[in-house]
């Protein structure tokens, strides 16, 4: 699978089992940075249609990594969370 198709499917809500956990498993920080940024848009989109607390976990780990070479990732854990608390769109400031 591409990276293309795993987001598309994490978009989609198709993943399967092997395929979120293999998600969880680069979400580590002795991850390589663009397997961890992969990963890390994978699961922000899979909890925008599932309810997944591990992946949940993970995401709040990255949001709360003030370790500036991690921005990125961040920025895209802390969106991802907002969308699934339904704070998506609202004016919100994060003090992380």
């Amino acid at each position: 699978m591409t990276p293309d198709e795993l987001l598309a499917a994490a978009r989609e809500g198709t993943l399967t089992p092997a395929q979120v956990e293999s998600i969880h498993e680069h979400l580590t920080p002795d991850t390589p940075l663009p397997a961890r940024r992969l990963a890390t848009r994978a699961a922000a989109a899979w909890i925008a249609h599932h309810d997944d607390p591990a992946l949940t976990l993970e995401l709040i780990r990255i949001a709360e990594n003030r370790d500036p070479a991690l921005e990125e990732l961040r920025d895209v854990a802390v969106r991802a969370l907002a969308k699934a608390t339904g704070y998506h769109g609202r004016p919100v400031r994060f003090e992380l």
